[in-house]
């Protein structure tokens, strides 16, 4: 079944999937990148901000999946200790720096990128997270543009790691939405 008419199922039952697995178009053979055509709901979004941010991030381990490849894979493992440092894995690549909020967003600086600041809206969603670029216009509390985000990520457990297969072979990655 195609991710779309999977997608498209899910809405019209009121329990919208933000991902599954990748999967090849059967026309060209190319791998499309995971959650290729998810773009959320923006009704069900909802901003985490300042305090909170620190809070719920705190101590805690996410695995997220990119919009695109970034290093090696879109899928990535982050834990951010509660000393404001981080880990990251992301298949082979391997990273450590620290993590801060500023203002509204979520920020992360990396030990191979010194100086470049990466910081986000983090915005609930069901039981996952979904992050936009600071750069991206938030507007009432809402993504201007929807499909324009960063990662889905879900909080996890210590130790997490994904499954060493290739995407196309891993287990469907789910945010999950009440009907209310």
């Amino acid at each position: 079944m195609s991710l779309l008419l999977r997608l498209s199922m899910c809405l019209l039952v009121g329990i919208p999937i933000a991902s599954f697995a990748q999967e090849s178009s059967p026309e060209t053979g190319v791998t499309e990148p995971i959650l290729h055509y998810f773009t959320p709901d923006s009704r069900r979004l909802e901003l985490v901000m300042g305090k909170e941010l620190k809070a719920q991030y705190s101590g805690r381990t996410i695995a997220g999946i990119y919009d695109v490849t970034r290093h090696s894979d879109q899928r990535y493992v982050e834990t951010l200790h509660a000393t404001g440092k981080i880990q990251y894995t992301e298949k082979v690549f391997q990273s450590a720096g620290k993590w801060f909020v500023r203002g509204d967003n979520l920020c992360f600086l990396y030990d191979e990128q010194p100086g470049r600041e990466h910081c986000f809206y983090e915005f609930r969603y069901g039981d996952c997270v979904i992050s936009y670029s600071d750069d991206s216009p938030v507007v009432g509390g809402k993504p201007l543009l929807t499909r324009d985000w960063s990662s889905v990520q879900k909080f996890v457990g210590k130790g997490f790691r994904w499954p060493d297969v290739p995407a196309s072979e891993a287990d469907e990655f789910s945010c999950f939405l009440s009907l209310v």
